[in-house]
């Protein structure tokens, strides 16, 4: 049986499928309905019950990449030769790397806003990335904004390292700050640019 506090850590994760093409293509008011529902605390218990996934069953790097793929909805999610987990960043997935403290500002932001995404904490060097979906190159002045503040954003065809635990302390020296969620899209490159701008 499944300890009780690693049940919870779970419930709290498995919550409502990411899907970087319907980022691309749903209407903005109906991807603003879709974020005013209860939050993933809220309605963790129903969704880990409903998704029937136990945590015994991700005993193994690819157990965890097909759940990245099948249940989050991460593009083409696979396992390198060393055995990590990654994604690669293509098909239009872009990744935003910021210093871990103004990491946690810009999230306090994307929540307000209501959309907050999926974001990674590095330990080593402590550092944040935020997972979007790319729909332009920010202007030269905003790229030379985020460039002084340490704000990088992840080259395409590079790779992001994905934690195979739900927990904070992980074999990868990574964990979710805020973890993937069913039925829930990726934001905007340019949501996430204009969030960081606004508290730079």
């Amino acid at each position: 049986m499944m300890p009780v506090s690693y049940r919870l850590m779970v419930e709290v994760f498995l919550t409502p499928k990411y899907s970087a093409a319907s980022a691309r293509v749903m209407p903005a008011a109906s991807r603003r309905s879709r974020r005013r529902w209860p939050s993933h605390w809220e309605r963790s218990v129903a969704t880990f019950r409903e998704s029937a996934i136990r945590l015994r069953e991700l005993a193994t790097a690819q157990d965890w990449a097909t759940t990245y793929r099948s249940l989050f909805g991460l593009p083409r999610v696979h396992v390198t030769a060393p055995g990590f987990v990654v994604l690669p960043l293509i098909d239009s997935i872009a990744a935003i790397n910021t210093p871990e403290p103004l990491g946690v500002l810009i999230l306090g932001e994307l929540t307000i806003r209501g959309v907050p995404g999926p974001v990674l904490v590095r330990e080593r060097p402590p550092r944040r990335t935020f997972l979007v979906v790319s729909d332009g190159t920010p202007s030269p002045d905003r790229l030379t904004l985020l460039e002084r503040n340490g704000i990088d954003i992840g080259l395409h065809r590079g790779n992001v390292i994905l934690p195979t635990s739900f927990g904070r302390h992980t074999q990868e020296g990574r964990w979710w700050a805020r973890a993937p969620q069913r039925d829930e899209s990726l934001p905007f490159l340019s949501e996430v640019v204009a969030a960081i701008t606004s508290i730079l």
